[in-house]
């Protein structure tokens, strides 16, 4: 985890260029590709955004399996036209009621299918288990999960 938060904290101004468009997920503009360029982000055409949520209180951090079973950050796809910070909140109380108080962009991922923007997320209230969600567990790091392979990448970029 974080020595501390403000440590990882970037510009949310930087999210612009991954506000979605639902006709693709590619830049649409010269000028939008040359700035995620510029921002050392590699392109790559077809891939979902996806606002992932990183809630920790006291030293766990929060997974949520799906029907499977398989454990994994809380997160999901943008909207058309939504901002990234809000999608994380948006799906992070639609799968747990939990209320994002503070969103914090850290970085970008890319996995087979998606473009993970994860975000630092501070928020308020108990986890209830709905229809999105199966299960959840505040992980420690050391309980054997059955999880997909982001949560291991971005848990590990961010300690």
């Amino acid at each position: 985890m974080p020595a501390r938060l403000a440590d990882y904290v970037v510009d949310a101004g930087e999210l612009a260029p991954f506000v979605v468009s639902l006709s693709n997920h590619a830049p649409k503009t010269r000028s939008e590709n040359a700035l995620r360029q510029a921002q050392g982000e590699r392109i790559r055409v077809g891939l979902r955004p996806r606002a992932t949520a990183v809630v920790v209180r006291d030293d766990r951090v929060l997974l949520v399996s799906d029907k499977a079973g398989m454990f994994m950050l809380p997160g999901g796809g943008l909207e058309h036209g939504e901002r990234p910070e809000a999608a994380a909140a948006r799906e992070l109380h639609e799968e747990t009621g939990l209320t994002a108080t503070r969103t914090d962009y850290m970085f970008s991922w890319e996995s087979g299918t998606n473009r993970h923007l994860i975000f630092l997320v501070e928020a308020d209230g108990d986890v209830e288990i709905g229809s999105e969600i199966s299960d959840f567990r505040w992980w420690d790091g050391r309980e054997g999960l059955p999880r997909y392979p982001h949560v291991t990448v971005v848990l590990e970029r961010l300690s």
